[in-house]
C-alpha cells in the first residue's frame, strides 16, 4: 500500500471528534495530496478540486448526507469512519488510521475496477478481489 495514495487527492471531511491530523500525516507520508475541510467547505472545493477518495466523519451522519450524495454524483469514492478519534491513545489511534486506509484504498480500488469495465477495459487484466 506504500504507493497506492502517490499523487492522490484525498478529502478529510471533519466531525467533533475524527483525529483530522493524523489520518492527514500518514496519507500525506504515502504521497497523498489532503485537503480538510467541514462540511460546508467541502462541498465548496468539490466545486473547484478533483479528488480520488473521501473520508467522512462517521458522526457527522444527517448533516453529512447531502455531502456523500453529491460524492457520489462526482463519482468520488468515500469511506465513513468513528476512528480514529482524538480521545484516543496513539496505538488504538495508529491502529485505527491504517484501518481506515486500508478500508479507503479497497473503495478506490473497486471504484476504479468499475470504471474500468465502463470504460471497456479487459476484466481479465484486472486483479480479482
Amino acid at each position: 500500500m506504500a504507493n497506492t495514495f502517490l499523487s492522490k487527492a484525498i478529502l478529510i471531511v471533519k466531525g467533533p471528534r475524527l483525529a483530522t491530523g493524523e489520518l492527514q500525516s500518514e496519507l500525506e507520508s504515502r504521497g497523498a495530496n489532503v485537503v480538510i475541510a467541514d462540511v460546508e467547505f467541502a462541498f465548496s472545493v468539490l466545486n473547484h478540486l478533483h479528488f480520488d477518495g473521501a473520508i467522512i466523519d462517521g458522526e457527522l451522519q444527517n448533516e453529512a448526507f447531502d455531502l456523500c450524495t453529491e460524492l457520489q454524483a462526482l463519482y468520488v469514492p468515500y469511506i465513513s469512519v468513528t476512528n480514529p478519534h482524538c480521545l484516543q491513545k496513539f496505538a488504538s489511534q495508529a491502529r485505527d488510521v491504517e484501518n481506515a486506509l486500508n478500508r479507503l484504498v479497497e473503495v478506490i480500488s473497486r471504484h476504479k475496477d468499475i470504471d474500468d469495465l465502463l470504460l471497456g477495459g479487459d476484466p481479465a487484466s484486472m486483479d480479482s478481489h
